[in-house]
């Protein structure tokens, strides 16, 4: 394993390939039913009653593709069995609230047939989990707001005036596909989260975890081994990528910038650490 994936989780960089391929490029068409387009409550503006024909619904195809592989993969259907049937507990020293790690986690035999399980509860899910666009100021990607039975999905509508903007390039959309993908998955986290276990204070997912370490962060650390940041901006999209290893947590400071290449591997990330 080379230093460069040791201190970060990225594998060695490509040889032969300097920049990656489009983002959706060998992905499956395949939508999840969480992120159809039924449960896009509110595009941006009149887009709300396009019913699948405007462009910025065909201009989230990648992302919404990309959230799809990654929401399904073995990595983190593993990760919701946890956030499903694990138990509480309060930690008398810092005051949070963590998961134990649930039986099921631990039973190889039983593996295969409990992320079966979760992937049919994902699905069971669907109808109670709306998105739509929003204003949240520059710093939020996304929120996650709970209501009676269903979980709110709002992303920053910075991001689709981006790809309305027509000042686009493809190395833009690539960085702000990929971007809205890892929002969309990690506000889903929550959104599980409440209608599973219902409301209340989220519990932090392990007991190594702060208070600033959320459910979304940890999925997302479960599936590409680090924490990932980055800046929106309606012109450029997503820029100024950064990387949080595992150890800062608490957010100390900005690590080394994310490589263009990397965001194209992560298509493929069965091999993450």
């Amino acid at each position: 394993m080379s230093a460069l994936r040791q201190q970060t989780g990225f594998p060695s960089p490509p040889t032969s390939t300097p920049h990656p391929p489009p983002i959706n490029e060998g992905l499956p068409p395949h939508i999840h039913p969480i992120l159809a387009h039924q449960n896009w409550i509110q595009f941006h503006g009149d887009c709300r009653e396009c019913r699948g024909s405007c462009s910025l619904w065909r201009d989230l195809q990648p992302s919404i593709q990309l959230a799809s592989e990654l929401l399904t993969h073995p990595r983190s259907l593993t990760w919701f069995i946890r956030v499903l049937h694990g138990e509480e507990i309060l930690d008398p020293v810092t005051g949070h609230l963590y998961l134990l790690p649930s039986e099921l986690e631990r039973e190889p035999r039983a593996l295969a047939w409990v992320v079966e399980a979760v992937r049919k509860y994902l699905i069971d899910f669907a109808p109670h989990i709306k998105i739509s666009f929003g204003e949240l100021g520059k710093e939020i990607h996304g929120q996650m707001r709970p209501w009676p039975n269903k979980g709110f999905i709002t992303i920053n509508a910075t991001y689709a005036e981006y790809f309305l903007s027509g000042q686009r390039s493809p190395i833009q959309d690539l960085r702000t596909s990929w971007a809205v993908a890892v929002v969309l998955v990690h506000e889903i986290a929550h959104a599980v989260a409440f209608l599973a276990r219902g409301s209340g204070k989220e519990a932090l997912y392990d007991r190594a975890g702060d208070e600033n370490d959320d459910l979304g962060w940890a999925l997302e650390r479960r599936i590409f081994g680090v924490r990932i940041d980055w800046e929106i901006d309606a012109i450029r999209g997503a820029t100024g990528m950064w990387v949080r290893k595992l150890e800062d947590r608490k957010g100390m400071g900005r690590e080394d910038l994310v490589p263009l290449w990397w965001l194209g591997w992560t298509v493929g990330f069965e091999d993450s650490v």
